[in-house]
């Protein structure tokens, strides 16, 4: 277990006999969203990725809200992508706040940029504690947490769990109470208990958007204008073979709708001109989905926004709703213009119910985007080349991505 001092705290007794523990100096965690210099990525054209804009890391932006509410830490979001820091930059960044502290998002793709941050906060101070966390890390916990440069990893959702591990910085003999949490013993790797889902989303504070930048994101689709991402709910029941969300899981959990536009209006306040809805699928519950419509119509807001929706979720009525109250586009993943590779993906529909659900959107007024896979295990060149077809044929806007293997997706065991 590293050596941890319990300097720079002091402890009184509430009038229950309970420990109290407060912060004689102010502790401070950075919270980092990696920069992409080595990203583990296909070869995809470079043409591609220009002019998409940047995302804001909204992860980020919840374990701010949550250390703000629920602890005495200071908190600040550093988006290496957005803000386009070197590696030299960062170092100075750490440099210059001194944070006990730092954390880092982890996807698969960023994994050796994000270690080369944590060799370049060890190399600041020693001292300073390396966390990792995000799907990566729920995924591979003990192997992450196994390199040297980093002393902890979370797994799940952390919004709770990271702000009771700091309230428990200087009792590392209570780590182990942290649900999620992955970290190195002296005899070997230890773990808290199993991380559960958050069931309550409306109980977590909006996403600390002040914690960095807002005014950085933008995206081509929103004309450039101030952009910003939300998760209106968590996990999706749909049973497609080739994707896993292991840190959301399959259990749909939703937010209200007025706490939903609650924080809508918060974004239009701030300057926000168009939001990115990053739920799996925001129409899995309809009503809901039209309650929110409703409720942006009746305050009359004025941003834009764009969701994620499954094919066999839409109809008529919602589109109408939708288009009322200033969505601009959906985006459906549709991933096949083969209906035999459509039933081996247990997508759930066919290219003739999905093409006449984009045709409806499009007569609605709602711009779409759609999502293509090619390289399926047991998918034959022709059937890549009639999904090509299809896309270029039917739809205006669409992306064609190859199949990634992993070994956490149930596809992964399928054989042809």
């Amino acid at each position: 277990m590293p050596a941890y001092s319990l300097e720079g705290s002091i402890t009184s007794v509430g009038i229950d006999g309970t420990r109290i523990r407060h912060l004689q100096k102010n502790m401070k965690i950075l919270l980092f969203y990696p920069l992409e210099e080595n990203l583990i990525d296909t070869a995809m054209p470079k043409i591609l990725e220009k002019g998409v804009g940047f995302s804001p890391p909204l992860g980020l932006f919840y374990l701010a809200a949550g250390i703000k509410k629920n602890t005495e830490w200071e908190v600040k979001v550093i988006d290496c992508l957005a803000e386009k820091l070197t590696y030299d930059r960062i170092r100075a960044r750490i440099e210059t706040e001194h944070p006990d502290a730092i954390g880092v998002t982890v996807m698969t793709h960023q994994l050796i940029d994000c270690l080369e941050i944590a060799k370049i906060a060890k190399g600041v101070d020693a001292k300073i504690q390396v966390i990792f966390g995000g799907p990566h890390i729920h995924m591979y916990p003990i192997e992450t947490v196994a390199f040297d440069s980093v002393d902890f990893v979370i797994t799940g959702e952390a919004e709770i769990s990271l702000a009771q591990f700091l309230n428990l910085w200087h009792e590392p003999d209570s780590f182990n109470t942290v649900p999620g949490l992955f970290f190195k013993g002296p005899t070997g790797i230890i773990s808290g208990p199993e991380p559960e889902p958050i069931n309550d989303l409306n109980n977590l504070p909006h996403p600390d958007r002040r914690a960095s930048n807002y005014s950085l994101y933008n995206s081509p689709l929103a004309k450039d204008k101030i952009t910003t991402a939300m998760i209106t709910s968590r996990g999706c029941p749909f049973k497609c073979v080739f994707c896993n969300r292991p840190n959301l899981g399959k259990v749909f959990r939703a937010r209200s709708a007025d706490d939903v536009v609650n924080e809508m209006q918060e974004c239009e306040e701030l300057g926000i001109r168009y939001i990115k809805v990053y739920d799996d699928t925001f129409t899995v519950d309809r009503a809901r989905a039209l309650a929110i419509c409703r409720e942006i119509t009746r305050r009359k807001l004025r941003m834009g926004w764009d969701i994620r929706a499954h094919i066999n979720t839409i109809d008529a009525d919602l589109l109408a709703a939708l288009k009322k109250s200033n969505c601009k586009l959906i985006s459906y993943g549709i991933e096949s213009g083969n209906n035999e590779v459509l039933k081996r993906l247990q997508k759930g529909i066919t290219k003739e119910k999905a093409m006449e659900i984009v045709n409806l959107t499009k007569k609605t007024g709602i711009q779409t985007l759609v999502y293509f896979m090619i390289g399926c295990p047991g998918e034959t060149q022709e059937q890549i080349l009639e999904t090509i077809e299809f896309a270029k044929r039917s739809i205006r806007i669409f992306a064609i991505s190859p199949f990634w293997f992993h070994s956490h997706i149930r596809l992964y065991i399928w054989k042809a």
